[in-house]
């Protein structure tokens, strides 16, 4: 069991990386970056052994998705489903690989209690919608 666990955690860090790197290499526009993430949930998912079940349909149109965050699995599942761009808290832009892999997939961080950021993350945001980008939001704004 504990085998298994740590091989899923090397191939989450490789995968993570390499999605990383594809994005570091050239950045693309923020509905590229999207469906790179997509392309990255897919394949995380399948490594964790995540059985994702849908409910109802996915928009096909940008929307903003709002989801419970109970683990750090939520984040592949959900990128899984469809090309989206997440909402995050500033401070995981100094965690080690996933920071930087999440910086480069065009994630919004907000730091938590500043009306300010939140509001420049508010507009960013609609910028995105616009150009044909679905967001997600975890509302709890972190894992319980």
């Amino acid at each position: 069991m504990r085998a298994r666990g740590m091989a899923r955690l090397a191939g989450f860090a490789g995968l993570t990386l390499a999605y990383g790197t594809r994005l570091l290499v050239r950045p693309p526009e923020p509905l590229r970056q999207a469906r790179i993430t997509n392309e990255w949930g897919r394949a995380v998912s399948r490594t964790l052994g995540l059985q994702i079940e849908i409910r109802g349909e996915v928009p096909r149109y940008p929307a903003v998705l709002v989801a419970n965050h109970r683990s750090y699995a939520d984040i592949a599942a959900l990128a899984s489903c469809t090309p989206v761009t997440f909402v995050g808290k500033s401070e995981v832009v100094e965690w080690p690989v996933i920071g930087t892999a999440a910086v480069r997939a065009g994630t919004l961080f907000v730091r938590r209690g500043d009306t300010q950021s939140g509001a420049a993350v508010l507009r960013r945001m609609r910028t995105l919608v616009g150009a044909g980008v679905s967001i997600v939001v975890f509302p709890e704004g972190t894992t319980v």
